[in-house]
């Protein structure tokens, strides 16, 4: 699908009767070249980030790490391409000051979980302690790296359509620039928090993990009780996580309706967040691979 989009837009510059060894081709065949050699590109890369993630530190999510810094200025000054984020010092020393708030409050929401404490009858250390650990931000940075892109879905496949089929309201959904818009926006975030979350915690799978593995939580029955349970904690976390997210995403969003501009900050914040979930992973990678005492400043 993305491979489709990039060549429609890359349609002027695509040349019909190109010739290969004497042999002419019409647009046709060079955009379906184009889309096999952009997913063969996709493919690559997958496989570069799967055997870095088997041999190296990071995984897959390092290759994106070099093109998300690069991106900042460009995403804080153009965005959603509404409107132009001026970068004078005074613009400048407010992005930093407002990026240094963000990077303390989502590293401080990282660290919050809830922890379930875990029984297991056939411990043969008693006074070990063990426990799931259900984190705040269930869904780490991922509604933010794909929200983006399904919030504005609609608008690149059918604004031309739309614009002559009455398709106003579907456009005005996805516009950042109205308060409709907005709140379209955070029910994205929020429902990107649950489905995210719930692919990376599976409470029901978790419950049925820990029923063959004799552990149960304390005045919990087994099996569906747990279940039950383990999905309420989650549902419980992930709502307000996801109302974290929200906030952060959409605060940009409400300025930017009364100083043009300032909404470029969500798209920036998200890739700030996205940042910051990297680091942190490679950082803790890291630390696996040193003892102890070797290096003090991780």
């Amino acid at each position: 699908m993305q491979s489709s989009q990039i060549v429609r837009y890359l349609q002027p510059a695509l040349v019909s009767g190109t010739q290969i060894g004497g042999v002419s081709f019409n647009k046709t065949f060079v955009s379906a070249s184009a889309m096999l050699i952009l997913i063969a590109g996709s493919m690559l890369t997958v496989f570069l980030g799967e055997f870095n993630a088997d041999k190296g530190l990071g995984g897959i999510s390092v290759l994106i790490l070099p093109g998300i810094i690069l991106g900042l200025p460009q995403l804080l000054q153009k965005g959603w391409k509404l409107h132009h984020y001026p970068l004078t010092h005074y613009h400048l020393l407010v992005a930093a000051g407002l990026t240094l708030l963000v990077v303390i409050i989502f590293i401080m929401l990282l660290q919050i979980e809830l922890r379930i404490p875990v029984q297991n009858p056939f411990l043969v250390d008693a006074g070990r302690q063990s426990y799931l650990p259900f984190r705040l931000l269930v869904a780490g940075s991922m509604p933010f790296m794909f929200s983006a892109t399904i919030f504005t879905l609609p608008r690149s496949i059918f604004k031309s359509s739309l614009d002559h089929n009455g398709g106003h309201w579907l456009l005005q959904l996805t516009n950042p620039q109205t308060g409709i818009g907005i709140l379209m926006y955070g029910i994205v975030l929020m429902f990107l928090s649950y489905a995210f979350g719930l692919i990376t915690i599976q409470p029901l799978k978790l419950a049925k993990q820990m029923k063959e593995n004799d552990e149960y939580l304390i005045n919990v029955f087994p099996g569906v009780y747990t279940s039950r349970y383990l999905m309420q904690r989650f549902l419980g976390m992930a709502t307000i996580g996801g109302f974290c997210l929200v906030g952060l995403g959409v605060t940009p969003l409400i300025i930017g309706l009364y100083a043009p501009g300032f909404e470029n900050f969500t798209l920036y914040f998200g890739s700030v967040v996205i940042l910051i979930t990297i680091m942190q992973s490679l950082i803790d990678q890291v630390r696996a691979c040193i003892p102890d005492n070797s290096i003090r400043f991780f």
